[in-house]
């Protein structure tokens, strides 16, 4: 990992020397709010400064989910920050010194706006303001979609799965419990809302698709990227299968989109969503035939879809 250790400037000191802390090592980075820390630092942060990351997810029960639909800016401090200043329109720079810990600029991990870090530019009263989500608010699930579920018992709902039932040799039926879902989706249709579901090979296109997943999670809510490596499709398309507008990105070599449609196929994904292909293998013949061309090609010509 590159770059410099994003540690807030008024603990960069007292981590590195009073607690012992290594100025060097290994460097961590977030890949929805684009910080970047050493991992000795993490723990220290997280305890002092209470850092913590974009929420992309409810933590209010299934009960109280519409109670709060709000999504607010969540603003992480900058030492060095591309463009321009939303509100003075003056291009946002660091100073050229190696030592300097100053923060120049505050942006929302949620729709990229940045202001300076003055109080002509950043007005306080942004903290509890409403985001819009950025450019691709569109395409975009809000976090006040998903809601995680209660750890233990007191929860009598229709969510709860049911034991399936096998049969065993000697003709008994045995009950096997379900594996608990820690997340549940309850969407509040909206016509401007037509989500894409993102799943992407890291494997395919010589690594390119990595690059490809960092990218995704820190345009989009990163709940709605999943990597194929992890577990395949079934389980985001289950979790999401009742979203209305629903759209899906494959992103990856022939196998890849392959596995996603035969994956649709095999749950019975009623109505079928649309499926677009990002193709980033070797071959891509079967993007080709399906009109997405045989090269990766830009995000942007693919949210239209």
């Amino acid at each position: 990992m590159q770059g410099k250790c994003k540690c807030p400037a008024t603990l960069h000191c007292t981590l590195h020397t009073a607690n012992a802390l290594p100025k060097h090592g290994p460097r961590m980075k977030c890949a929805a709010c684009k910080i970047i820390a050493h991992a000795s630092c993490i723990s220290v942060l997280m305890e002092r400064s209470h850092l913590q990351c974009k929420p992309t997810f409810r933590d209010v029960g299934v009960r109280q989910y519409r109670e709060q639909t709000k999504t607010t800016h969540h603003w992480v401090h900058r030492r060095t920050e591309k463009g321009k200043c939303k509100q003075c329109g003056k291009s946002l720079q660091a100073k050229l010194t190696f030592s300097s810990k100053e923060i120049v600029a505050l942006s929302c991990a949620w729709c990229k706006a940045s202001y300076h870090n003055k109080e002509a530019c950043f007005n306080p009263e942004r903290i509890g303001e409403e985001c819009t989500l950025g450019t691709h608010r569109s395409i975009v699930v809000p976090p006040s979609w998903i809601v995680k579920l209660p750890r233990k018992g007191n929860f009598k709902s229709s969510l709860r799965k049911t034991p399936q039932k096998k049969k065993s040799k000697a003709g008994k039926k045995v009950s096997i419990p379900r594996e608990p879902r820690t997340f549940v989706i309850k969407p509040i249709p909206t016509a401007n809302i037509t989500p894409v579901l993102v799943f992407i090979n890291p494997k395919s296109g010589g690594n390119q698709g990595a690059k490809l997943l960092q990218k995704f999670q820190w345009l989009l809510n990163p709940r709605q990227v999943f990597d194929l490596t992890q577990g395949g499709p079934r389980m985001g398309l289950e979790l999401f299968r009742k979203v209305p507008q629903l759209r899906i990105l494959a992103c990856g070599g022939d196998g890849t989109v392959g596995w996603v449609l035969s994956v649709l196929d095999q749950i019975n994904f009623v109505p079928p969503p649309a499926v677009g292909v990002l193709p980033l293998g070797t071959g891509n013949d079967l993007a080709r035939a399906l009109g997405w061309g045989g090269v990766s090609i830009q995000f942007n010509d693919v949210v239209g879809f």
